[in-house]
């Protein structure tokens, strides 16, 4: 069914809704003095990939502030908490978006896409700014893998991190936007995935790569975890509805038939599946 209120239309879908118990998932808190520093294995030193992460914002802070770089290889950051993309080939910053800011304090997801002389820009499962822009990364086997901040840098980054994840390929729009509406089960890793950090320790100064090359990465600075990653009221999780997706609820999944709910949402642990209505803006 559909209806139009104020100009906007919206229709209403059945769905399958799957909850999980979420008690041990957390999230890495980067409080502007904390970083993650990865490391340089062979398996980060990427001309073409693809960089991924949730993260949650009311200021990220003043300026320059990184999610995550490898100079001379990738970087993406914020810039007065507006989506930024830095062009080591050119020593270029291009603003993605001039009215993109992402300090709402609610999880946004973001993903860097490059190879091939090109670079795409994903938040939340679209793609924004330019279809592609002119990208290299001139130096990728040189300098540590780093998120949030590197040492030296005077301006780590005022944010939560969730679900990190590094891709030896340039992924595409239909694979960033499918990645994106779930954790990856971690018994069935997907082609491509080099390094992949769920940031469920809740505790501790290692997060754990779950690839079967790991390579961990510490904390550098004050270890502070939000979790259970639900415990917030502004946090959002995992759904997907039809090819759109959003986080809605964090102990929760929305799948659009009851067949995406069976593949996806039972090897992640999923249980109690029941159809919902959902209404979604058209």
């Amino acid at each position: 069914a559909a209806a139009s209120t104020g100009g906007a239309s919206y229709s209403s879908q059945s769905a399958q809704m799957a909850t999980f118990n979420n008690a041990s998932r957390s999230a890495l808190q980067l409080n502007g003095s904390t970083y993650l520093n990865v490391g340089n294995p062979s398996k980060l030193q990427l001309t073409a990939g693809t960089v991924e992460a949730w993260i949650k914002t009311s200021n990220a802070g003043s300026g320059d502030r990184l999610i995550f770089t490898k100079n001379g290889s990738f970087e993406l950051k914020l810039i007065d908490n507006k989506l930024t993309l830095y062009n080591f080939g050119t020593s270029l910053h291009t603003i993605i978006q001039p009215d993109l800011y992402l300090n709402d304090n609610r999880w946004h997801h973001v993903a860097l896409a490059f190879g091939s002389g090109t670079a795409s820009i994903y938040v939340d499962g679209k793609q924004v700014g330019s279809n592609s822009y002119t990208y290299s990364s001139p130096n990728p086997t040189a300098n540590n893998v780093t998120i949030g901040g590197w040492n030296g840098y005077s301006q780590p980054t005022n944010a939560a991190i969730d679900e990190v994840r590094i891709w030896n390929r340039k992924l595409t729009g239909d694979e960033i936007k499918n990645y994106n509406t779930y954790p990856i089960d971690q018994g069935n890793l997907p082609a491509g995935l080099v390094a992949y950090f769920p940031m469920d320790e809740g505790s501790g100064s290692t997060v754990f790569d779950k690839t079967a090359n790991p390579t961990n990465a510490s904390i550098i600075g004050t270890a502070n975890w939000a979790g259970p990653v639900q415990s917030s009221a502004n946090n959002q999780g995992f759904a997907q509805l039809g090819g759109s997706t959003s986080r809605v609820g964090d102990n929760y999944m929305v799948f659009a038939n009851q067949n995406d709910a069976n593949n996806k949402a039972n090897p992640l642990g999923g249980t109690g599946i029941s159809t919902v209505s959902i209404t979604t803006a058209a």
